[in-house]
């Protein structure tokens, strides 16, 4: 169980594709959301299959909004199917293959580089009214620079040699900035096999082999480093299946299946050097091409995710359904076992990550040219085998009570376990521990309050799993007036939350494994980072058991509870003329115990007022807390400076959130009749929680100490209203004469309308004014001033690409020092969607045998602009920006509240399908 789903078979190769919702029955489990359940084809005693090839080619798309002319798109997808007997009647086989090329270099993409004149001390239009977007400029914070001008002296000679020699200065424009593309290729090679094995009436046996390949490698060439934010994957999926049918008798049907599955993903960059270290800096770069950093309001080289690894999921399931029918019951029963194995290896930190955030100078580009980084961390690899068992067992009725009543009730037992490392890897941070000043029996030398594996009372996994996890389901089914034609579904149910097995792979983050260390604005900046160090540069450690000062640590409580999520719904459904049926219904559901990243137990603590010098670390009389001596204001260290020195941010594991969903769900259909079928649905929701569930335990996400509820406010998915309508319509001429049949039978037509408000949008200050230190200061939220968020002028940039400006910046201000903004979570809206896809085809029969589909279809036929919010739909851009490496959610940023990213232009696609 990882945080990447196995790939569906390609569609030819379906015979059926269903989707479980709400409150599903016990038979259905593992997490909580939608069960998606897909059931290939099988042969049969008569040859068949298929033959297709689809086309995509720039010449019939449009252009992207933001973009200065087309991409140079080219997609194929091509490939068959084919099943019949080997043995008629006994043994038949079906098989399919689907090919895709593609190749695109979509010129979308908009970041912000030093321009010439900054490579020469001139910051007088970056900070200039038309870059900053204010109405008399900026001024760089002395003794920086007067004027905005900067001595060439104090650049910083590795910040040169990057903007001057790896970035495309010559096409930025005053302000820095660019606009370009990243290749992409993304080839696939599918192949599905299967084999079904009729023993007798009452016995069948199958087999299935199904492999996927997908090549999208990394395409930095050396010159431009802008292209190395998007990782090289090269990635396989593959899944073997064994399935046995067994009827036992006229009410009794057993079905046994075990699976292998394997996810291979082997991601990284190109092999052309570059690194810190080659670049002049003073550190140790672990891998030769590799370089992470990014700058407020600026640009970003490669990315966390773009790190040399490799993430391989093994796992085994045996699983086993009976199905018995005795009069008015209709029972199941069934057992679900999976054995996990999770084989990582991440780099994402190995080379160091250098952050610049404009809190030197004001100006993020700024700070990079002088080397100033805010924030500098390193770690080593970071290694996961873990290993967990899924298990469940389930029990089932469907009651018939009466012809106009039907009850359905069930449990499934779905224990929770955790996942110890193979090699025992991980820790476990006590905080009573680390106040009485313990230490570990297994590392000694490791701070007060950390254990391993071994210790007393830490379980291998460094978390304890939970067995009574009862998920009871009821469910009711009425026909009020007992014709049939309308029906009244009420139905609830808890289902729990199988552990993600990656979610705490970034335990080996911490020491003496990955050593993740961070020191806020190093003394030597970006060219010697680990200047003044205690005892010097801490990397390569050489295989010694390090523990450094101000280590940054995750941690899982030793007894987490289990996430569930009890969810309830009735619907009335009724049939209504001609075919027509119409409903309502009401969707609800709690989540609680929701995992989630927000407990940073060691923030640093702002101190108000002023100090003298030696105080928290002061050189001199200031501010007693400032963002250079956060190390020295942390709650550790001002409970213990001399045990507390060890530790950086500790960030637990919080089980407590929770979530609320409510949502009316309205649909119209029209079944098959009269040679058409519609559907439309319109949703009415709103989902609340004080998180997020993410992909893994990393960073804090709080955005206050011991608080969780000040981050209560709209799930990132919340989308208040969803609008979808469909048709397929047929054409018959039965009446006409031949000719007329001829030109106009066959014809398929399929628009498809969707429509939905915009999703939140977490704005942040971008600087820890707060002074807690969460996060890098990525948590900080900004002051509402005005009531309309809204720009009030949404054009933004007169330069060659267009800009729109969706945030009136003037509504925000940043937080005042040492306080929280008024600002929730997620508290404003993204850009609405509204989209419009069509298909057009025609099936010419050959005889009864053989026929011939030709099909265009076209997506956003009305080629409408819908601009990149902060989640995006299937392929699209993912959150948290509108553009590239510039995050407009960041008030510190020239370009926040901007747009400058949209989803696909209108675009074209022709096939030609062959059945047989």
């Amino acid at each position: 169980m990882s945080n990447v789903n196995l790939p569906f078979p390609f569609p030819d190769a379906l015979e059926e594709f269903s989707v479980e919702t709400s409150a599903v029955s016990s038979r259905f489990g593992i997490h909580p959301g939608a069960t998606v359940n897909v059931v290939t084809k099988s042969g049969s005693n008569a040859f068949h299959g298929d033959l297709f090839e689809y086309l995509r080619n720039y010449h019939m798309n449009a252009r992207n909004f933001f973009a200065l002319h087309r991409d140079s798109l080219k997609r194929n997808q091509f490939g068959g199917t084919a099943g019949g007997k080997i043995i008629r009647d006994r043994l038949f086989f079906f098989g399919g293959y689907q090919g895709t090329r593609n190749r695109s270099d979509p010129p979308s993409l908009t970041t912000y580089i030093p321009t010439a004149a900054m490579l020469n001390g001139d910051f007088s239009a970056l900070a200039g009214p038309t870059c900053t977007s204010t109405p008399n400029g900026k001024q760089l914070a002395t003794p920086f620079g007067t004027g905005n001008q900067i001595p060439k002296t104090m650049l910083n000679p590795v910040a040169v040699k990057v903007a001057s020699s790896y970035l495309p200065i010559n096409d930025a424009d005053q302000c820095g900035k660019v606009t370009y593309g990243i290749p992409v290729t993304g080839d696939e090679e599918q192949v599905i096999g299967r084999i079904d094995f009729v023993h007798n009436p009452k016995h069948t046996i199958f087999g299935r082999y199904f492999i996927d390949a997908f090549k999208n490698p990394a395409t930095y060439d050396g010159k431009n480093l802008l292209t190395t934010t998007q990782a090289g994957n090269l990635e396989m999926a593959q899944s073997a299946t064994i399935g046995d049918n067994y009827t036992f008798g006229p009410g009794t049907l057993n079905s046994f299946h075990a699976t292998f599955n394997r996810r291979r993903d082997d991601r990284g960059p190109t092999a052309i050097p570059i690194n810190p270290t080659l670049l002049g800096v003073n550190m140790y770069s672990a891998v030769p091409n590799f370089l992470l950093l990014s700058v407020t309001g600026g640009f970003s080289t490669f990315c966390g995710t773009c790190a040399p690894g490799h993430f391989n999921v093994n796992s085994y399931q045996v699983a086993d359904d009976v199905d018995v029918i005795r009069g008015r019951h209709q029972m199941a029963f069934g057992v679900n076992l999976v054995r996990v194995q999770n084989n990582t290896i991440s780099g994402f930190q190995e080379n160091g990550n250098f952050t610049f955030n404009g809190s030197r100078t004001g100006i993020g580009l700024a700070d990079f040219m002088l080397g100033l980084p805010n924030d500098f961390s390193q770690t080593n690899a970071t290694p996961d085998d873990l290993r967990q068992w899924i298990m469940s067992f389930y029990a089932q009725d469907t009651f018939k009570i009466s012809s106009r009543l039907t009850l359905n009730a069930g449990v499934r037992w779905e224990p929770t376990f955790s996942d110890p490392d193979k090699y025992g890897r991980g820790t476990s941070f006590s905080l009573p521990g680390f106040l009485a000043g313990q230490r570990s029996s297994i590392y000694p030398n490791a701070p007060a309050g950390l254990f391993f594996k071994g210790d007393p009372g830490i379980p291998d996994a460094m978390w304890n799993g939970h067995m009574a996890n009862f998920a009871p389901r009821l469910g009711i089914v009425w026909n009020p007036h007992g014709d049939g034609r309308d029906t009244l579904r009420v139905g609830g149910g808890i289902l729990y939350d199988a552990t993600e097995t990656w979610f705490n792979e970034r335990e080996t983050t911490n020491a003496p494994i990955g050593t993740n260390i961070d020191t806020p604005n190093p003394i030597g900046g970006l060219s010697d980072p680990w200047q003044g160090y205690p005892s010097g540069n801490p990397f390569p450690q050489n295989g010694r058991a390090f523990f450094p000062t101000a280590g940054i640590y995750v941690n899982m409580p030793i007894d987490p509870k289990p996430t569930y999520v009890a969810n309830w719904n009735v619907t009335y459904q009724r049939q209504l003329f001609g075919g027509w049926i119409g409903s309502v219904s009401y969707l609800g559901n709690k989540t609680t115990h929701l995992w989630s990243d927000r407990g940073e137990v060691n923030p640093a603590i702002y101190v108000p007022g002023n100090c003298t010098a030696g105080q928290y670390g002061l050189t001199k009389p200031g501010p007693c807390s400032t963002t250079d001596n956060t190390k020295l204001r942390r709650r550790f260290y001002l409970a213990n400076p001399t045990l507390g020195a060890a530790y950086a941010s500790v960030n637990t594991m919080d089980d407590g959130a929770v979530a609320h969903y409510n949502g009316l769900l309205l649909s119209l259909e029209h079944r098959l009749a009269h040679n058409f079928i519609f559907n439309a649905n319109y949703t009415d929701s709103n989902c609340i929680s004080d998180s997020d569930f993410g992909a893994a335990l990393a960073a804090s996400n709080n955005s206050q100490p011991f608080n969780r509820h000040a981050d209560w406010g709209p799930c990132v998915f919340d989308t208040r209203h969803n609008f979808n309508m469909s048709l397929v319509a047929n054409s018959g001429m039965k009446g006409a004469n031949q000719w007329v049949r001829r030109l106009l039978s066959d014809w398929q037509l399929a628009p498809l309308l969707h429509a939905s408000s915009g999703q939140p949008i977490n704005l942040i200050t971008g600087k820890d004014n707060s002074r807690t230190a969460i996060n890098q200061s990525n948590n900080d939220r900004p002051n509402q001033v005005l009531a309309d968020v809204s720009a009030t002028n949404s054009i933004c940039y007169t330069g060659a690409t267009p800009c729109v400006q969706w945030f009136n910046k003037d509504a925000f201000q940043p937080n005042a020092i040492g306080a929280f903004g008024n600002l929730g979570r997620n508290a404003v809206r993204g850009p609405h969607t509204v989209n419009v896809d069509f298909a057009l085809s025609r099936t010419f029969k050959i005889n009864d045998r053989h026929s011939v589909q030709a099909r265009a279809d076209v997506f956003n036929i009305l080629n409408h602009a819908n601009f990149v919010g902060p989640i995006s739909p299937a392929g699209g851009t993912a959150y948290p920006t509108f553009s590239n490496g510039v995050n407009p959610n960041n008030l510190s940023t020239s370009s926040f509240g901007r747009i400058q990213s949209a989803f696909d232009p209108r675009i074209v696609q022709f096939a030609l399908k062959t059945f047989f």
